[in-house]
């Protein structure tokens, strides 16, 4: 008994089957294996896949089983005095490729029965795991593979994260959501049977931009967004309003549309989360409560638009409102980090009001636990992610850390300065010593 694997058509331009080619006792059976690949991937000397190719260790593994199988089937027939005929060993290959099939069947048949396992869940975890299936799907087509569990490994997955930097709307953030939804689908399906791969588990992001390098409003730019005049440009005042709404409550964009009129009593707002089923209980100011009354009192719902649209209106708005700081953003491309000098505005999105509101609550000294319990959070590590302290704020607390001069003491003294006030005056007015004012006054 001899076997050998053999590609269907070695001149092929494209992918081609690899075929199982047995000979025993002056017979001869081809079988398909049920793998293609191209004919450059493929040694005719070691009748294997070479070793460079992606998925190569897994689609070779296969064909030792194949051949493993077929040897065993084989042995225990001569042990029995058996000949095996040509309708039998094909039965037996036809028999072993069926549970095969079952065991490996298309990934993207799993998924889609994955998705269809989700009907239950919120819409956002639906909407995700859709997503990340065309995103799947995508990256297949683009790079010509034949999607398996086998080749789901380490080198899978940091091709697919280039995939992924290589999307100028895709940053580091939203690449690790899919591939954490990419892994929950994978445990998923190893719990149904469908695959015994564990290399992804053990997976690490090779690269991770500090999440903290994301823009928030300052309480000057957010009393300007919220006072501006847009009474001219019905489009953007209602995406205003709807983003004041998250500057002021730290809600999410998603759950903006669950306000309603009932949600509120003794001015506190009480939503449940989408995405946590949490019941949040959230005080509301003056301004929030006001672009609340201004649509329930007409009967009105809030004017939420889809999250692409208002993204894209929200940059327009903070252009027209002149926030125009210049800052540095970072990415990933392959293995090299880039970056981008782009003004405040074209950084805005959403989930800038989230963490507006969590910086400035910070900087008003509240308590971290407290801001928790209005935005959900349910670890200090994901809190952290949303506080982003501007220059000013830090400027002012090594300031007070590492000089006895309270900095709203000296801006003071510096306002009175320039109004040729007695330095006596300024020094017994802010509690600085005289030789402090005139430091100053030399500056």
């Amino acid at each position: 008994m001899n076997l050998n694997f053999n590609l269907r058509d070695t001149k092929a331009t494209g992918a081609t089957s690899i075929i199982l080619v047995c000979r025993w006792n002056g017979k001869i059976m081809k079988f398909s294996t049920g793998i293609s690949i191209k004919t450059k991937e493929w040694s005719t000397k070691n009748q294997k896949v070479y070793s460079g190719v992606l998925g190569s260790f897994e689609l070779n593994n296969h064909l030792d089983k194949i051949k493993q199988s077929v040897s065993n089937y084989f042995y225990q027939a001569k042990s029995n005095d058996k000949i095996i005929s040509k309708d039998e060993l094909k039965s037996f290959l036809r028999a072993n490729q069926r549970n095969d099939e079952d065991k490996n069947k298309s990934v993207q048949d799993v998924y889609l029965e994955y998705i269809e396992s989700l009907s239950n869940m919120a819409f956002n975890t639906q909407r995700k795991a859709k997503a990340e299936y065309n995103h799947l799907v995508e990256f297949a087509l683009e790079n010509k593979l034949n999607l398996s569990f086998t080749i789901l490994n380490e080198d899978f997955l940091n091709s697919y994260i280039n995939y992924f930097v290589s999307l100028d709307h895709v940053n580091e953030t939203i690449r690790d959501s899919h591939l954490k939804i990419l892994r929950r689908f994978l445990d998923w399906a190893k719990l149904k049977g469908y695959h015994e791969n564990t290399s992804y588990k053990n997976y690490k992001f090779p690269y991770k931009i500090n999440p903290a390098d994301k823009i928030s409003l300052t309480e000057k730019e957010l009393d300007r967004l919220y006072n501006y005049d847009l009474s001219n440009n019905l489009r953007l005042e209602r995406i205003r309003d709807v983003f004041c709404i998250e500057c002021y409550t730290g809600i999410r964009f998603g759950d903006i549309r669950n306000i309603k009129p009932l949600n509120i009593k003794d001015n506190v707002l009480k939503i449940k989360i989408n995405k946590t089923s949490q019941i949040l209980s959230i005080p509301l100011l003056e301004n929030p409560k006001k672009l609340l009354s201004k649509y329930f009192d007409n009967g009105e719902f809030l004017p939420i638009k889809s999250l692409k649209n208002t993204n894209v209106y929200l940059k327009e708005l903070g252009k027209l409102l002149g926030f125009n700081d210049i800052f540095t953003v970072f990415r990933f491309v392959g293995k090299n980090i880039t970056e981008k000098h782009l003004p405040k505005y074209d950084c805005i999105s959403t989930h800038t009001g989230r963490r507006t509101f969590v910086t400035l609550s910070v900087q008003k000294g509240m308590h971290a636990l407290n801001i928790m319990s209005i935005t959900g959070h349910k670890s200090y590590e994901q809190f952290l992610k949303y506080h982003k302290p501007d220059a000013q704020t830090i400027k002012n607390d090594f300031y007070k850390a590492w000089t006895k001069i309270d900095p709203v003491r000296v801006e003071i003294a510096n306002n009175l300065l320039e109004c040729n006030i007695d330095i006596s005056v300024i020094a017994s007015s802010t509690g600085l010593s005289i030789d402090e004012v005139k430091k100053l006054q030399t500056e």
